[in-house]
């Protein structure tokens, strides 16, 4: 039965996710940089000049002892008005780096780099899938491969990362993600046990290593578990890159 492999809903929804987040930061450093910083600046405009009215309309006062016209008392009225609107004192002033911060930080790198790429990364993911055939042919949307095309499967990155590659006759390689696509193990364990039966089984989880051989103290063979001698030579470890002869893997890969 031919082996599939697709994009994980995990990997779907964690990508949407950081998506959203994105968006939302972008969003919000549109309406900082064309809402509220220019609010915040027309405010401090507008202290400002109704502080001075007041300033100079008090020390006209204060220093003519004259009464203020109809006009120029409406002026001061409305300025003290304002002055008051502000009653934690005058508006806090626009930071140096807060339009800069806002449009390159959170509109350009968060709203559009950011948005865009985690797009981008679930349309590539989404629209590609695997399919190992029966007849050993591996299919993704993009190439094919043949089983005589592959040479090895580079194993020392899939305990860690869950990421194996396969090395092409041509030179190039094509990347088995199993953190991103459901069912990958299989299509990676049936590489890696045609490569190397005695380190992964077809599972892709290695092979259990044999108990260590138990010295003799008489100076006869060693023996392992029970007493019994033990013959078996050592396993090579897992999780380095496998290529060569081929060993079994059932009618996946026919002999040629």
């Amino acid at each position: 039965m031919a082996l599939e492999s697709r994009m994980r809903p995990r990997q779907f929804w964690f990508t949407a996710s950081y998506a959203l987040l994105c968006a939302a930061f972008g969003v919000w450093g549109a309406y900082d940089y064309w809402v509220r910083i220019p609010r915040q600046e027309a405010d401090i405009r507008e202290y400002r000049q109704a502080l001075d009215t007041v300033n100079r309309y008090s020390s006209l006062g204060a220093q003519d002892a004259m009464r203020l016209s109809a006009e120029q008392d409406a002026e001061y009225q409305a300025a003290q008005a304002t002055v008051d609107r502000f009653a934690g004192g005058a508006p806090k002033p626009v930071a140096a780096y807060d339009r800069p911060l806002q449009l390159w930080v959170y509109m350009v790198g968060c709203g559009l780099f950011g948005t865009g790429l985690c797009v981008v990364s679930i349309v590539r993911t989404s629209s590609r899938s695997f399919r190992l055939e029966d007849d050993g042919t591996l299919r993704d949307g993009r190439v094919e491969v043949s089983p005589d095309d592959v040479t090895g499967i580079d194993m020392s990155r899939w305990m860690a990362k869950s990421i194996a590659r396969l090395t092409l006759r041509d030179g190039s390689t094509v990347t088995l993600d199993d953190y991103k696509y459901s069912g990958m193990h299989m299509i990676v364990g049936t590489y890696a046990h045609r490569f190397d039966p005695q380190a992964w089984n077809a599972d892709a989880t290695p092979v259990k290593r044999a108990p260590k051989a138990e010295p003799d103290p008489t100076g006869g063979a060693a023996t392992g578990p029970g007493g019994t001698a033990d013959t078996a030579g050592s396993l090579p470890s897992p999780g380095a890159p496998v290529s060569g002869a081929e060993g079994s893997s059932g009618d996946r890969f026919p002999s040629a």
